[in-house]
């Protein structure tokens, strides 16, 4: 399952129950791509696992083990610079967007401030942007004016989401404006091409489970409402892909974390 906006939402809600209060206490960067936070929660310590890998971008709590390089790279310094000893205070999704916000109140002998790591989970262009107060204090990929006129990522500029899809917001009136230039054809297709936040296979699967009448309340049904079912497709025995609904074949996973463990 791709990580659009839908499976985002979910898998936020999901991390959020169990995280927040929780005590960051160690930070690796295992690789280029991804870092690893270790936190003191409730019940006791867990693994968050926030990637920025281009085929598998995610965040999601791991049992995996992760070693660290002898020289910690210089983002991962940053965070543990601002980070370490913090409370994570919320995790939430921005809007309908693939962006998981994690929100941390720090203390030191010195400072108190609140501080905010953006997840943009986005292919190729997937990022981790460390804020304060709205301007960026660190990002694991950078870009210079020169690089990128419209979004200017580096240390001392104000954050800026990224431009939005030309695609209609399901959570607005926008969505039966786009409903009502649906010739009738291939309805996952079109969903996928026109609804913001909307991968093909989740696409796919409200196309499936429509069954005639009002087309977007079904859609908007889907996306906001009901319990996630987190679930494992496997093929010939190897998991294949993961789901944040019932989907044909898959198997029930513990949670949403635990099915994207399996996967990844």
């Amino acid at each position: 399952m791709p990580q659009d906006a839908f499976t985002l939402r979910r898998v936020a809600k999901e991390l959020a129950s169990s995280l927040i209060g929780g005590k960051l206490t160690k930070i690796i960067q295992p690789d280029k791509d991804s870092v690893l936070f270790y936190l003191y929660t409730e019940k006791g310590a867990v693994k968050l696992i926030l990637s920025t890998n281009a085929s598998n971008a995610r965040i999601s709590l791991t049992s995996a083990e992760y070693g660290a390089p002898a020289s910690a790279p210089n983002f991962c310094m940053l965070l543990r610079k601002h980070l370490t000893g913090a409370t994570l205070t919320s995790l939430s999704q921005i809007a309908f967007e693939r962006i998981i916000a994690l929100r941390f109140h720090c203390v030191s002998d010195f400072t108190e401030a609140d501080r905010v790591l953006y997840l943009e989970v986005m292919g190729k262009y997937s990022n981790l942007i460390l804020t304060e107060n709205g301007v960026i204090l660190g990002a694991l990929k950078t870009t210079s004016l020169e690089e990128n006129h419209r979004r200017v990522l580096f240390s001392g500029v104000p954050y800026a989401f990224p431009a939005p899809q030309d695609k209609a917001d399901p959570e607005t009136g926008a969505l039966e404006e786009a409903l009502s230039r649906f010739a009738g054809n291939d309805l996952s297709e079109f969903l996928f091409e026109n609804v913001a936040g909307v991968a093909r296979p989740t696409a796919r699967l409200i196309a499936e489970s429509y069954r005639g009448g009002d087309l977007a309340a079904h859609i908007r049904a889907y996306l906001f409402e009901g319990e996630t079912q987190p679930c494992v497709l496997y093929e010939d025995g190897v998991p294949k892909d993961f789901f944040a609904k019932a989907a044909p074949g898959a198997l029930p996973a513990e949670s949403l974390s635990a099915a994207q463990d399996v996967c990844y």
